[in-house]
């Protein structure tokens, strides 16, 4: 469980201070993330082993937090690197729904698998948000 939160924490990840039309895109973009922040919050401290309905229960707050975030007005340089990202963040979330179903089948070598197609698309994510991150500053 520990390690697929630190995956998902990977798509939460505040981007740099701008100036200008970039600082009000940062602090909205800052802002469209604060309820992942606390989802991920409250589903860390909650006891128990990984189940489908906390997992569930994330990629929902990526899907969420994608769609807050895409509707973001980005500076000019960055629409781009926002459409990428949003998609990322998407594509996260679809696999954090996989990995949902293989802890609920109880297949290790299923889940395993599953979180090695997350830990993949959450990679995707931290780049998106790099390259975002240098269109807007």
């Amino acid at each position: 469980m520990k390690r697929i939160l630190i995956v998902a924490a990977a798509a939460v990840a505040l981007i740099a201070a701008g100036c200008g039309e970039s600082q009000q895109f940062t602090e909205d973009f800052n802002e469209a993330q604060k309820p992942l922040e606390s989802l991920l919050a409250d589903v860390s401290s909650s006891a128990g082993s990984p189940d489908g309905a906390k997992m569930d229960k994330l990629a929902q707050g990526l899907d969420d937090t994608a769609d807050k975030i895409g509707a973001l007005d980005a500076p000019d340089d960055a629409k781009d690197e926002l459409d990428t990202f949003v998609k990322e963040v998407h594509a996260s979330a679809d696999n954090m729904r996989e990995v949902a179903k293989s802890v609920e089948g109880g297949k290790p070598e299923e889940m395993t698998a599953a979180v090695g197609k997350l830990s993949e698309s959450m990679s995707k994510v931290q780049s998106a948000q790099t390259a975002l991150q240098s269109a807007i500053n």
